[in-house]
């Protein structure tokens, strides 16, 4: 059994952490997760573990995140989340995501893929493959491929309309998937053809 851990960065009520407009990033992340979530129960031999809080309610501490990854030990961990510039309204734009500077090439190849992937999803500019020595990239064990992703920037005049609809989050996570699905060769569940149930 594959096992995918998501992290919707931050809580619903951290502060700073929205829209110009009053947007949450956590409410953005979780949606694109539970997408994730959804579209991979189509798969065969995947589960979804989540390790944020998943009504938003409480910001679980980085640390107390990764300390639940580390009892997991998954098979890869990605960390949902959205842009921000000056948090004022400005037409920068764009889709990025994120390996620590020391991480294996596994993981860099990765970030180089979900990357591409979310900009030819989206519409949005593929701004690459980062490196970051972000907390949760830096604690993520070694033997577990960890990647954060920065789906758009919610001051973006550009970015916005797409990163807030259900459409757009929607893609979001497409691109996460289809990362996952080739990456671990993953097959659709056979469905069981329309009228053949038993009642």
């Amino acid at each position: 059994m594959i096992t995918i851990v998501l992290d919707a960065g931050h809580g619903y009520n951290t502060a700073g952490k929205r829209t110009p407009d009053g947007q949450r990033e956590w409410s953005m992340n979780s949606k694109v997760a539970t997408y994730v979530e959804q579209k991979l129960a189509k798969y065969e031999g995947v589960q979804v573990r989540r390790v944020d809080d998943t009504t938003g309610a409480k910001d679980i501490s980085l640390t107390e995140r990764m300390k639940s990854v580390k009892a997991i030990m998954p098979d890869l961990f990605v960390s949902i989340h959205h842009n921000a510039n000056t948090s004022t309204w400005g037409n920068w734009t764009g889709v990025e995501a994120y390996a620590h500077p020391l991480a294996p090439k596994v993981d860099k190849d990765l970030a180089t893929k979900v990357a591409k992937y979310l900009s030819e999803s989206t519409g949005l500019k593929n701004r690459g493959m980062k490196t970051a020595d972000f907390q949760v990239l830096r604690q993520c064990p070694t033997s577990v491929p960890g990647i954060l992703i920065e789906g758009g920037f919610m001051d973006s005049t550009i970015d916005h309309p797409v990163i807030t609809s259900a459409a757009g989050q929607e893609k979001y996570a497409d691109a996460i998937v289809k990362l996952i699905v080739e990456h671990f060769n993953l097959k659709r569940k056979a469905e069981e053809p329309v009228g053949t149930k038993m009642y």
